[in-house]
């Protein structure tokens, strides 16, 4: 049984002078009929859809209601007896009241809460959310711990770190439920947990472990059994065996078995595994799962410098340079991310993306987003939810984020997708130098003890780095470049020695701005604000919770710097400041993934920030809110081929080079054309090993030219561009090279 529609109703915190189980009775609150997800946001504002609340500055509205006291209340019936009930993301504080008895708290809106009850035939439910910003700020915090300037209460909420404001989402500290309360069954012989490894991936087999834990309640324990069948097209297998306790383990040889693989080395196969507990042959319980047969490792140095360093990750035994994205919550209203994550999901394998990093500052996705990333072979980077901070190392806290940890790595742990454990965003980084002090990143008790020893427990098989960027010991103490790196820099022109230098061999972060298009401008900028762009309207939307002496302005000249930077002058209209914006975010992410490609065996991957908007502003997505593609969506796609021919420049000399990153021998033709003047540069063919990097050309860097490059193999036709010295280019000359190169530039 779900519970999705409730009444909802809301006081402030001077007002709330009755009990919380007895709300129903409040005859002067204001009663709303409301279904589960449910964002408190759009109830309370006035403001009924999401594009109203987005509009303009009126988000800011929502810090009026950081002091309001909010209700879930609902009546349901039920056959008498005991049942379990299941609360899901309830952000953040709840105390919840069944029968007009208080059976839960939480103070985690990551974690799933459980409790059996005992259910009458008629019964009352109540959820009543506190204020979080009240009980935080009564919240005992030492002056050490560090926070962005907006976060500092963020600190001991387990809940979304970017609701209170970052700066690629608004501030909504008001919460809400964001799944169906579940009433299931309780079953006195259960199956409990399953973890499933590859222990051996071979020319012609593979190995798994299946390791099972049971509750098991009957006191004749030798009649219990399990039988494990799993399947993939034709290949299958079956176990059967007597239970000795309630923890079974097996070791399974598949011949010829069909390995799980990135999408573009092989095919993402899965098996379907269906496990089965019996009792005197009768069956009691069955848990079904689709599984991956790879091994995935991650082979890395501390530090690294222009010519050592490592950072890669080995999929089945092979190097595979990962060519990746950021993502982020789809939606800043939690309750709009289902309906917008298929969408989303579509562009990241469309884009040619084969890992995705879930990023610290969100929270963890839905079984949605990790299926679908196991069925198109999509790796997936998944941070702990931390970012930029230095979060409270006391018991408390610990225990809290612990209980968070495990259920997470128990949930996620059979995803043949998932890579990669990371224990936070860039908290050794704030550790160490955010707070103006150099305290060791190394003493963190919840990167470097309490997630190493719940992942031993529950996850040993797969790789974990403590923070990204990692600052071990040796990279904190000799303080050298590390080999992977959040590469930020100056947002200046993106060909500067800044990035052109850069030696970190894997970049988990990179990104540059631009503006939305007018027509989505349009929908969340007035009219008489659109060519303002220091005007508070622009400043709410880079994302500021503030209109007075924000932090975040800066941000602002994020996105019209580099039009400066590249065409050495800004733009007259508004149409050709978006259309210049946009061009510089392009051809930046352009250069930034073909830079590390073309110097690849030396350079490893790369996650570009970021794929979506999860509300209207002006950022670094190729995205927008709207779904509509920037220009640097296009550029990405091109620059992702997984065979690509491109170029890079040097001040005295220019290149190109064709990468193969796929697992067969390719045969190309291609021609390498100066679009200004027409003429064939260079044409032939070429084989390319599997997985495999050939340089093509090479010439002098004399003058500014447009190439374009086209290329053919297994009967289909691809096509890249470069700008030689384009730095000082004009929006004219620009936009007359790349119309020869088949892009129309209306944005």
């Amino acid at each position: 049984m779900k519970l999705q529609y409730f009444n909802f109703t809301y006081c402030k915190n001077k007002d709330f002078n009755f009990k919380a189980e007895n709300v129903a009775k409040e005859k002067e609150l204001s009663k709303f009929s409301i279904k589960l997800p449910h964002d408190i946001a759009l109830t309370v504002s006035g403001y009924q859809t999401a594009d109203e609340l987005y509009f303009s500055q009126n988000v800011l509205s929502l810090q009026d209601f950081e002091d309001i006291h909010s209700f879930y209340y609902t009546e349901f019936d039920a056959e008498a007896g005991k049942y379990l009930m299941q609360f899901n993301r309830i952000d953040l504080f709840a105390e919840i009241y069944l029968n007009g008895k208080q059976i839960l708290e939480t103070a985690n809106a990551f974690v799933s809460h459980t409790k059996e009850v005992y259910l009458l035939k008629k019964n009352r439910l109540v959820i009543h959310l506190l204020p979080a910003m009240l009980v935080l700020n009564k919240s005992k915090i030492s002056p050490v711990c560090y926070s962005l300037k907006y976060n500092g209460a963020s600190l001991n909420a387990r809940k979304p770190a970017y609701t209170f404001g970052w700066d690629i989402m608004p501030r909504n500290m008001l919460g809400g439920i964001f799944d169906a309360v579940k009433i299931l069954s309780v079953k006195e012989d259960r199956i409990t947990e399953t973890y499933i490894i590859t222990e051996k991936v071979e020319k012609d087999y593979s190995s798994i472990i299946v390791n099972c834990a049971f509750t098991l309640n009957r006191d004749d324990y030798k009649k219990y059994s399990v039988k494990i069948e799993g399947n993939c097209e034709e290949s299958c297998f079956c176990v059967e065996d007597r239970l000795w306790s309630n923890l079974f383990r097996t070791h399974i040889t598949i011949d010829n078995c069909k390995n799980w693989d990135v999408k573009n080395f092989g095919k993402p196969n899965l098996y379907t595994v269906k496990i089965t507990l019996l009792y005197d042959g009768q069956v009691v319980d069955v848990s079904e799962q689709k599984i991956g047969v790879r091994i995935i490792k991650l082979e890395r140095t501390s530090v690294c410098d222009a010519l050592s360093g490592r950072f890669v990750f080995k999929i089945n035994g092979r190097e595979t340079f990962i060519m990746g994205t950021n993502w982020v919550p789809v939606d800043a209203l939690c309750s709009k991310c289902d309906e917008r994550l298929d969408k989303a999901l579509s562009l990241l394998d469309d884009v040619g993306c084969n890992m995705v990093r879930v990023w610290g500052g969100g929270f963890y996705e839905s079984d949605k987003f990790y299926e679908f990333c196991d069925e198109h072979g999509i790796l997936v980077w998944q941070d702990f939810m931390m970012a930029c901070a230095g979060y409270p190392q006391t018991d408390e806290f610990n225990a809290n984020f612990a209980k968070e940890a495990e259920q997470v790595v128990i949930r996620l742990r059979n995803h043949p997708s998932l890579a990669l454990w990371s224990g936070d965003n860039e908290c050794d980084c704030f550790t160490s130098f955010g707070n103006g002090t150099l305290f060791n990143p190394n003493n963190n008790r919840l990167t470097r003890k309490t997630l190493p020893e719940i992942l031993y427990a529950n996850d040993p098989a797969r790789e974990y780095i403590a923070s990204s960027p990692f600052l071990d010991e040796e990279a904190y103490k000799s303080g050298k470049e590390i080999s992977e790196d959040h590469c930020w820099g100056p947002r200046n022109f993106y060909k500067s020695d800044y990035y052109r230098t850069c030696n970190a061999v894997f970049i988990s972060e990179i990104g540059y701005m631009g503006i939305p298009s007018v027509d989505s401008l349009r929908k969340f900028i007035k009219e008489d604000e659109l060519n303002n762009f220091w005007g508070n309207d622009y400043l709410v939307h880079i994302s500021s919770p503030t209109t007075e002496n924000s932090y975040y302005k800066f941000r602002v000249g994020l996105n019209l710097n580099p039009i400066v930077d590249m065409f050495g002058e800004s733009m007259d209209s508004l149409d050709d400041t978006v259309l210049a914006s946009q061009i510089t975010e392009a051809e930046a992410l352009k250069y930034f993934i073909e830079r590390m490609r073309i110097n690849k065996g030396r350079k490893f991957g790369i996650m570009w920030w970021n794929l979506l908007d999860g509300w209207p502003q002006l950022s670094d997505s190729v995205v927008d809110y709207y779904f509509k593609k920037k220009l640097a969506y296009y550029f990405v796609k091109k620059s992702q081929q997984y065979c690509c021919l491109m170029m890079d420049e040097s001040d005295s000399k220019v290149f190109m080079r064709i990468v193969n990153d796929t697992n067969e021998s390719i045969n190309v033709e291609y021609a390498l054309k100066n679009v200004m003047t027409g003429e064939i540069i260079k044409q032939g063919a070429v084989s390319v090993v599997a997985n495999g990097l050939e340089q093509l050309y090479e010439a002098d860097n004399i003058e500014r030219i447009c190439y374009e490059m086209v290329w053919e193999y297994n009967g289909q036709k691809y096509s890249n561009h470069f700008f030689s010295k384009i730095q000082g280019i004009s929006l004219k000359e620009y936009s007359a090279c790349m119309q020869k190169c088949g892009f129309n530039l209306k944005i």
